[in-house]
């Protein structure tokens, strides 16, 4: 590491300032001034967060704003969107994931990774093609001072990266993890198996950049054996991309050009699955003038779709079995009959194009910012064609050098998507329409003593035609599936109007021996249902946390992280008998007066804590860490689950809260030149 990347804060930074920090609002990057509303991560502080296992992506999941709607797991709603409505980008190239199941960590090394920027919403319109938040990641090239090697060891995984500085201004990285989870899973719960691995190359010279990345996780969970068509659980994903980008500028002129390609596929441990091959190019052209920037860009992908018979073991859950109903018309036991997958498995050639236009404009210099924009999206699938179109602007005053202001308004679109984010699983069901958010977003920013920044931001959102899973437990006041769709797609996939709003506050400090924040989400999110308009299943109202960090002699770093949310909605339906009457108590009385979602999930609270020791001597390094993730052992809710029929005939009525405790531990040894 150099002495840059040790002294580089993790989450900080002030208007007008050239650190590469991070923070809200208008920040120079290269020769670009940015009015969006931006949370930039970068540097080492940000892979020694609590609660993170090491990996920049999961600082996400700290910032204000972002629900969890599953503990532990990286699924999130961003400002009250749906989780399949987030984009997730690297270098430009758009990814089906950013982490591997369960306990893995992020599919790109952590030490590759650059920058982060995370776009709640309210971004502009050089970045598309989704209705929710998009987080942003570029890696950086190999260092070119020499040969490098980075090595990691955890309880779970081995890691490592290699960086080679080769003659006429070649650089070279290779990186990757191989994971081998079982014995600590099996610790856990001994029916679960998992396996992942990624690697990354990166070549640059001169104005020539080649990447060429992928991931691997396979997941078995032994459950419910005993319940009738049920088979054991797997699930096997898998992404390939590869990217050549020429870059360069000249005076006023920058560009960028890029050819790309890839290969999803999602399924079954035995290979069957939906697969996706996809190539693509894309640029822009960037202008300056002193007080204007005008930027015109275009994308065009290509890509061709089809699917094979596969089962994960999906029946196994009552909430599919329950959902099923007319819109599975093949038989129930999957070994012997064919699973329609519906549309997500349809073979199919779709063509995406984008091009947009977006200028800033210095009002008054170094005071009044205006962002202002649009793009068009046009997606074709057979004989379907959906066409977007976006406006999008941004406004920023800096009042003082210690107060500014931001607000931003836009439409944001995107085709119907699957309610979780699965490689290879897109492009389809265009019959349902763009999915729509209609995004207003007000915010200020202050400058306190202490090196303290606070920031306090209001938002809405309403949205059109948004993709979500069905009820996982109760049916009650339930959508039906949409009438164009049929098989695991008609399953699993449902659609509803809503809107989202919320208040966000976020205190800050970011240098000196003391770091962190304090954040705080006020927020609801809703949708329309037939019974009425009642809460989201993943809306949470209240969303704390306090992450600090303290740097102790002798190159000892301590932190710790405090979550609390309130509990997400379900749908408890009467019950004559006397146990009921303790979770009636629990009703939300906002919410009550339907039988969709009218009381919530309990509280939830997690504590996590990291110690990190880093020994530098002349050649090399050696970093030691220990964290352990909810040392609260606290528990992760699931749903309400309902007894089936046979079991209300023996006289058992009352639902059973599924969920489950858990606690993950992480050591592991990190050493390199």
């Amino acid at each position: 590491m150099t002495g840059a990347q040790a002294q580089a804060p993790g989450l900080e930074g002030r208007a007008g300032e050239d650190s590469g920090a991070s923070h809200f609002g208008a920040r120079v990057v290269a020769d670009r001034l940015k009015v969006s509303e931006t949370v930039e991560v970068s540097g080492e502080p940000v892979r020694t967060q609590p609660g993170t296992l090491g990996d920049p992506f999961r600082v996400i999941q700290l910032l204000p704003g972002v629900v969890a709607p599953l503990p532990g797991l990286p699924l999130w709603s961003i400002r009250g969107a749906s989780p399949g409505t987030a984009g997730f980008y690297l270098d430009g190239m758009r990814l089906p994931q950013l982490f591997h199941l369960l306990i893995g960590g992020g599919v790109i090394h952590s030490e590759l990774i650059d920058r982060i920027d995370f776009f709640p919403s309210g971004y502009d319109a050089t970045m598309g093609k989704a209705a929710g938040g998009i987080v942003s990641a570029s890696t950086r090239p190999a260092r070119g001072d020499g040969q490098h090697l980075d090595l990691s060891l955890r309880l779970y995984d081995v890691g490592g990266l290699v960086e080679l500085s080769l003659p006429k201004g070649v650089r070279i990285s290779v990186s990757g993890h191989y994971g081998y989870p079982g014995p600590l899973l099996r610790a856990i719960d001994n029916r679960i198996e998992l396996d992942y691995w990624d690697y990354q190359l990166r070549l640059d010279w001169r104005f020539l950049t080649l990447q060429v990345l992928g991931g691997y996780d396979a997941l078995a969970l032994s459950i419910n054996q005993d319940l009738e068509y049920s088979t054991a659980q797997s699930t096997r994903m898998m992404f390939h991309r590869a990217q050549l980008r020429l870059h360069g500028e000249r005076e006023r002129l920058s560009a960028e050009a890029a050819l790309y390609g890839g290969y999803d596929q999602a399924g079954d441990v035995s290979g069957r699955g939906v697969d996706k091959l996809m190539a693509g190019v894309r640029g822009f052209v960037r202008y300056r003038l002193p007080r204007l920037l005008l930027q015109v860009g275009t994308e065009i992908e290509v890509a061709r779709f089809s699917g094979e018979r596969f089962d994960v073991g999906l029946r196994s859950l009552a909430f599919v079995r329950n959902a099923e109903g007319p819109a599975r018309v093949s038989g129930k036991d999957p070994d012997t009959t064919p699973d329609e997958l519906g549309e997500i498995g349809q073979n199919r050639v779709g063509v995406t194009s984008s091009f947009y236009l977006h200028s800033e404009l210095a009002l008054w210099p170094q005071r009044l910012l205006l962002s202002a924009g649009g793009r068009v999206d046009i997606y074709h699938v057979g004989k379907e064609t959906l066409i977007g179109f976006d406006p999008r602007a941004q406004l920023r005053f800096v009042a003082t050098p210690w107060l500014s202001m931001q607000a931003s308004i836009g439409v944001y679109q995107q085709p119907p998507s699957f309610p979780v984010l699965l490689p290879g699983i897109d492009t389809f069901a265009l019959k349902l329409g763009l999915q729509s958010a209609r995004s207003t977003v007000l915010s200020e920013e202050l400058s306190l003593p202490g090196d303290l920044l606070l920031r306090l931001s209001g938002y809405h959102q309403r949205f059109s035609n948004m993709t979500d899973m069905p009820p996982l437990g109760s049916s009650a006041c339930a959508a039906p599936p949409p009438p164009s769709l049929h098989g695991t797609t008609a399953t699993l996939v449902r659609v509803a109007d809503g809107q989202a709003y919320g208040m966000e506050v976020w205190l800050r400090r970011s240098v000196g021996w003391l770091s962190g924040w304090i954040s705080y989400t006020l927020s609801r999110s809703e949708r329309s249902y037939p019974c009425g308009v009642r809460a989201a299943d993943y809306d949470q109202t209240h969303v704390l946390q306090v992450v600090a960090q303290v740097r102790l002699p002798r190159g000892f770093v301590a932190g710790v992280r405090l979550q609390f949310n309130t509990g997400r909605p379900e749908t408890l339906l009467p019950l004559e008998t006397d146990t009921s009457a303790a979770l009636q108590q629990t009703a939300d009385r906002s919410i009550s007066d339907g039988l969709r979602n009218n009381i919530r999930l309990p509280n939830y609270v997690q504590l996590d804590i990291r110690l990190d020791k880093r020994w530098t001597f002349r050649r090399w390094y050696l970093h030691a860490f220990l964290e352990v993730v909810n040392a609260t052992f606290s528990r992760t809710n699931l749903y309400l689950a309902y007894p089936a029929s046979e079991d209300v005939a023996v006289g058992k009525k009352e639902p059973e809260l599924l969920g489950f405790n858990w606690i993950l531990p992480s050591l592991g040894l990190r050493g390199g030149f």
